[in-house]
């Protein structure tokens, strides 16, 4: 060849140079692909999660309704001259003696009993129930001396949430099974026999418990026993904001509802008034709920000192709080 002329290309050089490029985009392409593939099915898994939440949220809302229907008794037929009662007659005094030890009527739950009274009145009650699950028909296993005490204990060691209820599906869930969970199939059966059996006589139960409980704080407020305002206020929270709480006293008698739903508002007052409300929970709305409750209850014993109360009680925070502007009265309803 002659040195003058020129080299011919060198073409196998820029073939590898191609065949580098074509691989690297290649590579690049894949690497892409996948990634692509793994945030679309993330998202994918992520949208269906949200979906069966809040399908989940529509069936508990749906099943709530579904048997609040169920549980209302047909309405019965009231000829013109007949009036319906505004109260019930009151327990017979030998119901309370044998429950209660003796019995109490309107004029001793105003006098607000001694402490060692509720407490003797309240392990009276307790013995009574123990004593009746233990003979009750279908009962698995006799309930201990201090079973009342461990229920407590138990209850109080794992509240329920109360905020971040639906967070996931998990957390919805648990706060559905939260008093299943934790009393165990034994005491809750009992539990739900004791709100059938004794109704008659749990508007002075409940009247002792949150006088016992909540206004005085027990007699010995070091007792294992004893509930501190603090898990009252979780409890009264659960049931008051939250799907499950809300869904389960739904699933309840409406006497039995419209009562807890009152204590709730006496125990979420207290926490106010000790600047216990780290939840930010609006009172306003739940006694205009109670009152509505009470007033269209015509089986309560002490119908007038839950109106009355809850009367003081829409007076005080008028004055402690300004009007709720139309859309957060709205949300708070919702």
């Amino acid at each position: 060849m002659n040195p003058d002329l020129p080299s011919p290309p060198d073409h196998s050089k820029t073939l590898i140079i191609i065949i580098a490029s074509a691989v690297a985009a290649a590579v690049i392409g894949y690497a892409g692909y996948h990634q692509f593939n793994k945030w679309q099915a993330k998202e994918i898994q992520s949208a269906v999660a949200k979906k069966d939440l809040e399908m989940a949220r529509t069936k508990a809302e749906l099943e709530a309704k579904i048997q609040l229907l169920q549980n209302q008794p047909a309405a019965p037929a009231v000829s013109p001259t007949q009036t319906t009662p505004e109260t019930p007659p009151p327990v017979a005094d030998e119901r309370l003696s044998a429950v209660f030890g003796g019995p109490q009527g309107e004029a001793e739950l105003k006098a607000e009993p001694s402490c060692d009274t509720l407490k003797e009145r309240l392990s009276s009650f307790f013995d009574y129930l123990r004593r009746n699950s233990n003979t009750a028909e279908g009962s698995k296993k006799a309930l201990a001396q201090d079973w009342v005490t461990k229920i407590i204990i138990d209850l109080a060691a794992a509240p329920p949430l109360v905020i971040e209820e639906t967070r996931d599906m998990a957390s919805l869930k648990r706060n559905q099974s939260h008093f299943f969970r934790i009393l165990k199939e034994d005491r809750f059966r009992m539990v739900k026999n004791i709100l059938r059996v004794d109704r008659d006589v749990l508007e002075h139960a409940l009247a002792d418990c949150y006088q016992y409980y909540a206004a005085i704080g027990c007699c010995k407020p070091d007792d294992p026993a004893c509930v501190s305002l603090k898990t009252l206020y979780e409890y009264a929270g659960f049931f008051m904001t939250t799907l499950s709480g809300k869904s389960y006293l739904l699933r309840r008698d409406s006497t039995i509802r419209c009562l807890v739903n009152y204590y709730c508002v006496l125990i979420l007052d207290r926490a106010n008034d000790t600047e216990l409300n780290p939840y930010g929970i609006d009172i306003r709305p739940h006694i205009e709920l109670a009152l509505d409750e009470v007033s269209h209850q015509n089986n309560l014993i002490f119908k007038t000192r839950y109106i009355d109360t809850l009367n003081g009680l829409k007076v005080k925070y008028a004055k402690k709080m300004p009007e709720l502007p139309e859309a957060a009265a709205d949300d708070s309803e919702t």
